[in-house]
């Protein structure tokens, strides 16, 4: 593939071509022909230097995050000196370039063939800070089980997904268990996907929806689909494909901090073996925390100590992280103190999220945008939202509901 190479020292760049699954200390040995890679010169990732150390196991593919851009530099950028203390002191300038490099900007993506994630390409940019709100416990653990991959993927990413449009099979624990039940009538046996996290939630913050536009990317995209002279059950199927780049929803009550977190696979033949397989899960994983002791169980909505047994069961399980310092998965205290630095934040919960489409109410007055772009898109949406291609295309998110939630955005009155 084809990537821009920038050394932010100098404002040199090259474009080069460089494989995906190249190891960084293979790509420093090809730069170095270039002239542009030094010694004392790092790979950056989110604005963060990469370790010299850690380069013989990273992949290129991981730091370039989907896109086509390396950065290289002596140091990160300017969040990369700043304790969690002097977020305060940032500008508003550098509150929302610090907010940019994280990511926060991006939708979130529920699709079949690209499952939920975040996008790799921004969806709208914000022209305020987001209002930082009060935290209640800043460290937390949670235990959890779903019965798809889906609704574990959604687990991780959100705390309260209740403002996502979800199907019925990925409500909650008990439909996802019946769900997969009457489909898989050939098994004896029903998957369990097991979650327990450790989470240091260091500020919240919750974005005014007035606040966001959406970007040029975003809705040329949009607008090349609904001005075109395709058939709108053509349309329908472009419409569905756009939010595999920019997201369906976009995230407005987010956390920063950091995670530690354990995924397992289970078999189950009865709903009620599901709390003792996530008990004796947490307390194996929770050994690997390092020991922190009864965790919260938030299955289903209720908060119980998940006891301390372990089993030998789940004794191999692999500990991973979001945000910290890399390599710190085994003790809670060395990863909590690598989150002291703004530069090793991460975006650890979303517990509200927003429909992308409504940001296209905000495209009139754009430059070559069809004023009627986001009413002939709700249009389209709601015309289709039952038709059977819809729902085979989008088994994760309930359409008719999603249209309905934009309807009552736009006409809040």
């Amino acid at each position: 593939m084809l990537v821009k190479v920038l050394n932010k020292e100098t404002g040199e760049a090259v474009s080069m071509g460089l494989q995906e699954n190249m190891t960084l200390d293979k790509v420093r040995d090809k730069l170095f022909s270039t002239g542009i890679m030094k010694d004392d010169i790092m790979f950056l990732y989110d604005g963060a230097k990469v370790f010299r150390e850690s380069e013989t196991e990273i992949l290129l593919g991981e730091i370039l995050g989907g896109g086509h851009e390396l950065l290289l530099g002596k140091n990160g950028d300017i969040n990369q000196t700043f304790n969690v203390s002097d977020f305060t002191s940032l500008t508003n300038g550098e509150v929302l370039d610090f907010f940019k490099k994280k990511q926060l900007c991006r939708g979130i993506i529920f699709s079949a063939s690209a499952g939920i994630r975040k996008s790799f390409s921004d969806t709208f940019t914000l022209t305020k800070i987001p209002d930082t709100l009060a935290e209640t416990q800043n460290t937390w653990s949670k235990s959890s089980y779903f019965f798809s991959k889906e609704a574990w993927d959604i687990g991780l990413l959100s705390s309260d997904h209740s403002s996502v449009a979800l199907n019925t099979p990925y409500v909650n624990a008990k439909a996802g268990y019946d769900f997969q039940k009457k489909e898989n009538t050939h098994k004896e046996t029903v998957t369990e996907y097991l979650l327990t996290e450790f989470v240091v939630s260091l500020m919240s913050f919750k974005i005014n929806p007035k606040d966001c536009l959406p970007t040029e990317a975003f809705v040329q995209r949009m607008n090349g689909i609904i001005s075109s002279n395709a058939e709108d059950e053509r349309k329908i199927v472009e419409v569905l494909k756009a939010p595999e780049e920019f997201g369906l929803y976009i995230p407005l009550e987010f956390t920063m901090g950091g995670a530690l977190y354990g995924m397992e696979e289970t078999e189950i033949t009865e709903f009620s073996h599901a709390e003792k397989e996530k008990k004796d899960f947490t307390a194996s994983v929770n050994a690997g925390f390092g020991g922190y002791g009864g965790m919260i169980d938030f299955s289903e909505g209720k908060e119980q100590d998940t006891g301390s047994s372990s089993s030998e069961k789940y004794k191999n399980v692999e500990i991973k992280q979001i945000g910290g310092i890399a390599g710190n998965t085994d003790s809670k205290e060395l990863f909590k103190a690598s989150l002291e630095k703004l530069a090793n934040w991460a975006i650890v919960d979303i517990k509200q999220f927003y429909p992308s489409v409504m940001l296209l109410s905000k495209a009139p007055g754009m430059k070559n945008v069809d004023p009627m772009l986001f009413i002939k898109t709700q249009k389209l949406l709601s015309d289709f939202c039952m038709h059977s291609y819809v729902l085979n295309y989008q088994p994760y998110v309930d359409m008719g509901k999603y249209v309905d939630r934009i309807y009552a955005l736009s006409r809040p009155f």
